[in-house]
């Protein structure tokens, strides 16, 4: 400009985020608050799953949560789980599926979702059902291509009823905190590659119905399934699993299925089990087992694999 009188210095403004917060600080009060959910290591290491999250929500969520928002833990664990299991690559209703839940003929639990990730509740997500309160209470990606591992932040999920991630290429171990969800009532693991230990109490899982993990690594003893009265499928076949059948399985009457073949479990199976109307109940009670368990009532006796 030949002609101006001035030319002002221009004022440095901080860039101001929809929250009408900066950006800086609406990072370090996401970071504040969900460091009792991940570590800070986690959160704030650029490569892990846990940062991509954070990212996504700071930077692509299209709801544009602000801090101290009710919903913030459990959209971050939610969203969490598409970047521990590859979700780009899943079957149905990753990101940019734009013909997620859209099959009238589809019967899954996909049916009249949004995609993952896209900018609605994640109570409308593929796969994810919440409550009447709007707390998530099932999370179901049966034979979707989940490839990774399941995050131990599914622990912050307090109102989960069902977990089902049955028939997908999981690995790792499953998280301990999960055991700890005293409202579960169904989990389903089923051919994966996941490992870990049952613990040895569950006394507080009292409305567990089915445990569903077999064909996968879990290893140690099976003492604390005993605790679950409510019991009516139990799968725990073709695991690495040792010591004894618990004859307080038999606790549960309303058990109607219950498989314990293909693992290294001895002894004999008690008669409080077979007081119960089986409608299947394996073991591996062939004589030429080579982890031989007696059973007087077992309804087969599998080949090993």
């Amino acid at each position: 400009c030949d002609c101006c009188t001035d030319c002002p210095v221009p004022i440095s403004r901080p860039i101001v985020e929809p929250c009408g917060i900066s950006v800086s600080d609406r990072f370090d009060q996401f970071l504040n608050e969900l460091n009792t959910v991940s570590s800070v290591d986690d959160l704030s290491n650029l490569s892990s799953v846990q940062r991509q999250t954070l990212n996504w929500l700071l930077n692509e969520d299209g709801l544009e949560l602000c801090p101290g928002d009710d919903t913030l833990v459990q959209r971050y664990v939610t969203a969490l789980i598409y970047f521990t299991t590859n979700g780009d690559n899943w079957t149905k209703c990753s990101k940019t599926d734009f013909t997620c839940g859209s099959n009238r003929l589809d019967d899954s639990p996909f049916k009249g979702k949004s995609s993952y990730l896209s900018p609605v509740s994640e109570c409308d997500w593929a796969g994810i059902t919440c409550n009447t309160r709007g707390k998530v209470a099932e999370i179901r990606f049966e034979e979707n291509n989940l490839n990774g591992f399941i995050p131990v932040e599914l622990g912050q999920l307090r109102f989960l009823k069902v977990l089902n991630v049955a028939r997908n290429f999981l690995h790792g171990s499953f998280p301990s905190q999960i055991w700890d969800l005293n409202m579960l009532e169904t989990i389903r693991l089923d051919d994966n590659v996941i490992g870990g230990q049952i613990p040895d109490n569950l006394e507080h899982l009292s409305n567990m119905k089915r445990l569903i993990i077999n064909n996968n690594t879990f290893s140690g003893t099976i003492r604390g399934v005993g605790d679950l009265t409510k019991l009516r499928s139990l799968e725990l076949q073709n695991n690495n699993f040792i010591g004894s059948i618990p004859d307080s399985i038999g606790d549960a009457r309303d058990i109607v299925s219950a498989k314990f073949h293909g693992n290294m479990l001895t002894g004999t199976v008690p008669l409080s089990i077979c007081d119960n109307s089986f409608r299947v109940l394996t073991s591996d009670c062939r004589d030429e087992s080579a982890f031989f368990v007696s059973c007087d009532c077992c309804t087969d006796c599998p080949v090993p694999l």
